[in-house]
């Protein structure tokens, strides 16, 4: 770890545990960047006025400068796991370092002046020797390993917001292949958050909360809010995050910079327990969600408050259709630090024992990754005419490698794409703009509609010519 890496280890986790401030003999001379002085600065006075949590926008908006959102965010990145023992052997490192540049400046002064004046000054020559000694001395203060006896943790117990399947102050995945029932999952999951009910699979119910949800795909009137009705919810209870302010603007929300104020929105609300960002993919800026450390840079200030903030937060992503790999967990879009920075995943697929096999509308819940449980079985459900979605309480046997095979995945969207088509055209023909467009809101592709309306005989109808031409599609009995 560089001198940079150390001081910036070093804010970063007194930002995230201030309590450190009693652990160590810290002063602003421990940091060479100005920026890093003011930094620690502000930090100290806010811990000794305070006593509480550091707040991130209330931290940037006292830093301020260029881009102090992003300057503070860069500070958490990745820091929050510091244990005690870890940040003070790191702050006694730094010291050293400072310790030995002081040594190198004044050997490069002495030397300097010998070279121009031949007479060397003995005085300060002992006060140089005096240093090395002291800091050969300096027993613990050297380059080395950080070590911290096990014993001397404490132990924690994992929370969960569903029992097994959602912890709590951690990020969980939901992945799955468009128009299987992802967003529908989350929906669901918010409503029984905001009217604590039961959860389908365990004796106990849900602790009463807020949601707050993050879509870029779904609309909120005729979709989320007809889906969020349709499981009960306390729509009172569930929170749209549709954009943020800065300078007058309003700006679509990105995870490279607007983290602080998502902090802001949870200290708002006392009671919220569940964000839901769907897709994850959507909300990454101009990063490449395929490079492992600009996805890892995004998510890791994320984890932090997380954990922080004991709040449960769950992303939704596609599948990509590689077949490079038997294991799920590499069937997830995008760089594999996603899986990496979640506790725990779930894939959404279709339900292979659906026994409605002409026109499947099962789904089945199965554990990609769970980390801080033991596997749970996997969860069979269903989305019902009225728009709700229904748990079914038989006991399924899937492995997520098996079934999350892309070869197998690629005959199951097609199914999939097949019954949408027929559920469109139930009602009579429609114009093949409106299909085409209603699919683009599905994510299915446009070469996929036109394999299913091949396989399920569609009528194509044309009618006027030039630019008044008009296609129709339908189904006949």
């Amino acid at each position: 770890m560089s001198k940079g890496d150390l001081e910036r280890a070093i804010l970063g986790s007194l930002i995230i545990r201030p309590q450190y401030f009693e652990q160590a003999d810290l002063t602003p001379g421990l940091f060479s960047s100005g920026r890093y002085r003011k930094t620690f600065e502000i930090l100290s006075e806010l811990w000794e006025t305070t006593r509480e949590e550091i707040s991130l926008p209330v931290l940037a908006e006292r830093i301020g400068g260029e881009d102090p959102g992003i300057f503070v965010a860069s500070l958490v990145d990745g820091l929050h796991h510091f244990t005690p023992g870890q940040f003070v052997q790191s702050v006694e490192y730094l010291m050293w370092l400072r310790r030995t540049r002081e040594i190198g400046r004044d050997l490069a002064h002495e030397l300097a002046l010998e070279e121009k004046t031949g007479l060397p000054d003995r005085a300060s020559w002992a006060r140089i020797f005096e240093k090395i000694d002291g800091l050969r001395k300096s027993t613990g203060k050297q380059p080395g390993a950080i070590l911290r006896l096990l014993s001397e943790i404490e132990p924690q117990t994992v929370t969960w917001t569903w029992p097994n399947r959602i912890p709590r102050g951690k990020l969980t995945l939901i992945v799955g292949d468009p128009g299987l029932g992802k967003s529908f999952f989350c929906v669901d999951l918010a409503a029984r958050i905001s009217q604590g009910r039961k959860w389908p699979d365990c004796p106990g119910q849900a602790e009463q909360g807020a949601a707050l949800l993050l879509t870029a795909e779904d609309g909120l009137a005729d979709t989320i809010r007809v889906r969020a009705d349709a499981a009960g919810a306390d729509a009172s209870r569930i929170i749209i995050l549709e954009g943020v302010r800065e300078g007058g603007e309003i700006k679509s929300f990105n995870l490279a910079e607007h983290v602080p104020i998502l902090e802001a929105v949870i200290q708002d609300r006392a009671d919220l327990a569940l964000i839901v960002i769907d897709p994850i993919s959507a909300y990454l800026g101009d990063l490449d969600s395929h490079k492992n450390a600009e996805v890892r840079g995004a998510l890791a200030p994320l984890s932090a408050l997380a954990e922080k903030s004991n709040v449960s937060i769950v992303g939704v992503s596609h599948l990509n259709k590689s077949t490079a790999s038997e294991k799920a967990i590499y069937r997830v879009m995008g760089s594999l630090s996603f899986v990496a920075a979640a506790r725990a995943c779930w894939g959404v697929i279709m339900d292979p024992e659906d026994p409605d096999q002409e026109h499947p509308s099962g789904r089945v819940l199965i554990p990609v990754k769970t980390n801080l449980s033991v596997r749970p079985e996997p969860l069979a459900f269903k989305i019902d005419e009225s728009a709700r979605l229904v748990y079914d309480p038989r006991t399924v046997h899937l492995n997520a490698d098996e079934a999350m095979n892309s070869k197998r995945e690629d005959r199951e969207q097609r199914s999939i794409t097949e019954t949408w088509l027929r559920d469109v055209l139930k009602s009579g023909p429609l114009d093949v703009k409106e299909i085409m467009k209603q699919a683009r809101g599905e994510a299915i592709p446009e070469p996929s509609i036109y394999r299913a309306s091949q396989k399920l005989g569609v009528t194509r109808l044309r009618s006027g010519s030039g630019p008044n031409s008009r296609s129709v599609w339908e189904i006949r009995a």
